[in-house]
Formats: structure tokens, sequence, C-alpha cells
């Protein structure tokens, strides 16, 4: 899976802690966490 960006997604990442972070149908693994490009 690639990673997605968003804004400052590793932020809220980091918020959200082991829980899925959801974005509307996007759904973004926290193990593969956000790295930026």
């Amino acid at each position: 899976m690639t990673p997605i960006r968003i804004g400052n997604g590793y932020d809220i990442h980091r918020f959200v802690g082991d829980r899925q972070l959801i974005f509307g149908r996007v759904r973004i693994d926290h193990s593969l966490g956000l790295m930026p490009s």
C-alpha cells in the first residue's frame, strides 16, 4: 500500500495512536504509518 500524505497527517497519525484513520472510504492502516514524501 502506498503511504497517503494528508497535510499534517503525520501529526494526526500520532494523535490517533493505534487506531485507524478513516477518510471517507479510504482506510489508512496505522501499522504502515504516514511517511513524508
